[in-house]
């Protein structure tokens, strides 16, 4: 084993990443460190690593906000998201690799992996404890949290998610976490190849999730393949042909992936080569996941809705929007929905239901939707 696995110990390469200090664990002895031990005090190890990074990020944004006392509660929610997030994709991916290469070392039962991993969870909160007592006294918070999270792991309840009829409006931001598939593209025949190949999160991420990532102009280009094909390769005619592909018209991530292929494949029989990146970065391929993340933000009426849309962050509005409809299954989106089946407004549903945010950014389509409810809203909702 590394013996001492955290994030500190992680460098990106050309290519994907490298571990670095295999010396162990300083303040062990050496013969300690040579000891023979259960590789999941690593998994251990990166998992405390996360904890760390999420409530120093806390700790930081207290102390640069002296005056705002109650930043640290604000974002706390965003920190245990990213957190349980991170936590959640570093497990798949271990025990998926271990698993696919027969491995023999690990508990495959979930319950002994489990109450494996508290053990050497506590073994670490507890060597960090004493560490942060000696040097830096402020932080020891950090490790007692996770001595509570590891000796008596609270359940936390799941994100409030919106069924038909199902009373007031419960606002759920997001956050995205990103993963990179391992496949890169140099030239447009390849593009078209991975694009029929990878996952489809990795369509998703690439189109739909563009939104997420571009929350106040999305610009000529509203998805990456048509922005590489436009500025990477300088093959604006391609890129406008992908600008000129609205996932809102495909009901299904495999029907997007299709048209995203044939667009490519017809533009490519009209050129006599492969256009290709010349001194310019290729396409890498990433996927990703999205963690719910409860506002707190209820509303019971078509008021306080209009107000809460006007404060709450512009992830909500994509959660609701994009994530609702497309990877959670449901029908139309949350918003339209809640205001058909809740508030019995089936003509106000309407109009929101045929707000597209693919044409413009989420902030415009914020102003979209505040513009349809002051219409609706008697004073024009002020």
């Amino acid at each position: 084993v590394h013996g001492d696995y955290h994030l500190g110990q992680i460098l990106r390469v050309p290519g994907g990443f490298a571990v670095v200090d295999f010396e162990g664990e300083p303040a062990r002895s050496l013969a300690l460190r040579r000891h023979k031990t259960c590789a999941l005090r690593d998994v251990a190890g990166m998992l405390r690593s996360f904890a760390y990074a999420a409530r120093a990020a806390l700790l930081r944004a207290a102390d640069a906000a002296p005056a705002q006392p109650r930043q640290a509660d604000r974002l706390g929610p965003w920190a245990e998201a990213w957190e349980d997030g991170v936590r959640e994709a570093f497990l798949e991916g271990y025990l998926a690799e271990t698993l696919e290469r027969g491995v023999g070392f690990l508990p495959r039962q979930q319950e002994a992996l489990n109450a494996a991993l508290r053990v050497f969870e506590l073994d670490k909160a507890a060597y960090e404890l004493l560490y942060e007592l000696d040097h830096r006294p402020g932080w020891a918070r950090i490790p007692l949290a996770g001595l509570r999270r590891a000796a008596a792991p609270a359940t936390r309840s799941a994100p409030a998610r919106l069924g038909p009829g199902a009373g007031p409006f419960r606002f759920v931001a997001c956050l995205e976490l990103r993963e990179f598939v391992g496949v890169r593209a140099e030239n447009e025949r390849q593009l078209a190849e991975l694009i029929d190949q990878v996952p489809v999160d990795s369509i998703y991420f690439h189109t739909h999730g563009f939104l997420l990532r571009h929350k106040f102009a999305a610009g000529i280009y509203p998805n990456d393949f048509a922005t590489w094909a436009a500025v990477q390769v300088r093959d604006q005619v391609l890129g406008e042909r992908l600008a000129m592909v609205d996932p809102a018209e495909f009901p299904t991530l495999e029907a997007l992936r299709e048209e995203l292929v044939a667009v490519i494949d017809a533009h490519l029989r009209e050129m006599p080569v492969v256009p290709r990146v010349v001194s310019a970065d290729p396409f890498d391929f990433v996927r990703s996941r999205i963690v719910e993340i409860p506002t707190g933000v209820e509303v019971r009426n078509l008021a306080d809705f209009r107000r809460a849309l006007l404060e709450v962050d512009s992830s909500a509005i994509y959660f609701h929007l994009v994530e609702a409809r497309l990877r959670l299954g449901r029908r139309q989106n949350d918003f339209a929905a809640w205001l058909e089946q809740r508030l019995g407004l089936p003509e106000l549903a309407a109009r929101v239901r045929s707000v597209s945010p693919y044409g413009g950014s989420l902030e415009r389509t914020r102003a979209r939707l505040i513009r349809l409810l002051d219409q609706a809203l008697p004073g024009g909702g002020r």
